[in-house]
């Protein structure tokens, strides 16, 4: 099996429907009312079955996994399904499915990405390596002597090369890869901070002092831009990840010790313009379970015992008034 990363705390979908209610409210995808629900499209729903998608089970773990990530590229929706060593593609604006395009029994994959093209790639911790899945065939590129690990964040740029996000003991790092004559990764470069699928390089500066010094920015390192997260929609405690830019809004995922978000700030003003809220405890705990793609669209993955969902957000909610999230 794969070696753990970093893991989110998983999510059932719901909207802060702040136009609507007093208070912010989260609830589960499945039990949202249909005003609210309305602000959601599932895209793709895949049952538990030979034919379907799989689980492992726990293995000591304490929960099952098995689809720990998915990706959204152009037309087509690719989900890692580990329990069959194989990745699902399925056609976005129908739901079907397009192809199974499987991997080697011996690997379990930690996350995957897409590139623009549609190649594949698979990174497999504990085997040390990166499958890339292209026209039928498998191509392994093995890390030699690159140390990887703790594995914060995986992905490819625009230009086809992965990249992984290493946790240090005071920054996180990102470091891009590329094979060698004998088809081994080697680093290419190594920065500071870690790095968005759109390439953009952030680091989040905490603040922990008096309660005038308490706050939470992220530094766009290769942008000399910064933005500051309001006090009210989340602390110095909270974990943050970058999901790019699109348009003039740039996207985070944000979680609190109550919920998750998906927060938009707008580039030149920095103010919230969008705010998706999850609800943690869900059935299995994806490495990759939120993507957005050039304009801008929201998808989510949502893992249950039956089966796994990718749903979007189709429309978001009024944001004229935003009650405060936290206390004080």
């Amino acid at each position: 099996m794969a070696r753990l990363g970093t893991r989110w705390r998983a999510v059932l979908v719901a909207v802060l429907a702040v136009a609507l209610l007093a208070v912010p409210a989260t609830v589960g995808y499945a039990n949202v009312s249909p005003a609210q629900k309305s602000f959601f499209k599932t895209l793709v729903r895949i049952p538990v079955s030979e034919e379907g998608i799989g689980y492992t089970d726990a293995l000591g773990r304490g929960y099952p996994e098995g689809p720990n990530a998915f990706e959204v590229q152009g037309s087509n929706i690719y989900v890692l399904d580990n329990a069959h060593h194989r990745v699902l593609k399925y056609n976005k604006d129908t739901g079907q499915l397009v192809e199974k395009i499987s991997f080697p029994e011996e690997f379990w994959a930690y996350s995957l990405a897409v590139d623009a093209a549609g190649k594949i790639y698979l990174l497999d911790v504990g085997a040390e390596a990166v499958i890339v899945l292209v026209d039928g065939k498998v191509i392994v590129n093995r890390l030699g002597n690159v140390e990887i690990e703790p594995v914060a964040g995986f992905g490819v740029t625009e230009q086809g090369e992965v990249y992984v996000v290493r946790s240090g003991p005071d920054a996180m790092e990102t470091l891009v890869l590329r094979p060698d004559p004998s088809g081994d990764l080697t680093v290419i470069t190594s920065n500071r901070g870690t790095m968005a699928p759109d390439g953009t390089l952030w680091q989040i500066e905490r603040l922990c002092g008096s309660a005038k010094e308490t706050g939470v920015s992220v530094s766009m390192l290769n942008l000399n831009k910064m933005f500051k997260f309001p006090d009210w929609l989340a602390d110095p405690m909270s974990a943050f990840n970058c999901l790019g830019k699109a348009g003039t809004t740039w996207f985070f995922r944000i979680t609190t010790d109550e919920t998750d978000l998906i927060v938009g700030l707008n580039d030149q003003t920095g103010n919230v313009e969008r705010l998706v809220t999850f609800s943690p405890g869900r059935y299995a705990y994806p490495n990759k379970d939120v993507t957005i793609d050039a304009d801008g669209n929201v998808y989510l993955l949502d893992p249950s015992a039956d089966g796994i969902s990718v749903v979007m957000v189709a429309s978001w909610p009024s944001l004229k008034e935003i009650p405060p999230l936290r206390k004080g």
